[in-house]
């Protein structure tokens, strides 16, 4: 059995929780301790979209995971107050910039899950080899 594995980082408690098919569980770095709660179909699809998009274009699912918790709390229809977008917050100036479309981010969970993991995939092209254990901070700060 096959089980999909997404780490969602909790910054506020230094946790992290990982999802499987159909339970999850928290993982602290001293004890992991499991939780029977079974995941709706709307979280195994989401682990499932974003481990497709995340394989598709080499970054690490769950870095790309922990990212999108991070941004968005995987809220797609969400625009933050500086202008960034969905649930990959692309914000609108490097939308421009590489010709997003802004609407389809907030209407499409595909299409957005997709041009993020491509920013996110360009930072480690260009600046993993420097910067080697902090270029994915770079999704937040850009170039």
């Amino acid at each position: 059995m096959i089980i999909l594995l997404l780490l969602v980082s909790n910054l506020a408690y230094g946790q992290v929780l990982a999802f499987s098919e159909t339970n999850w569980f928290t993982v602290k770095p001293e004890s992991p301790v499991y939780h029977d709660k079974k995941l709706g179909k709307k979280e195994i699809l989401l682990a499932i979209e974003i481990t497709k998009v995340a394989t598709k274009y080499n970054v690490d699912r769950n870095l790309f995971s922990c990212i999108l918790k991070v941004e968005s709390g995987y809220r797609t229809n969400v625009v933050s107050q500086t202008s960034d977008y969905g649930i990959g917050q692309i914000n609108k100036r490097t939308a421009e910039s590489l010709s997003i479309n802004l609407q389809k981010v907030l209407s499409n969970r595909m299409y957005a899950l997709t041009e993020s993991a491509k920013i996110l995939k360009s930072y480690k092209d260009v600046f993993s080899e420097d910067e080697p254990t902090l270029w994915f901070c770079r999704y937040n700060i850009g170039y």
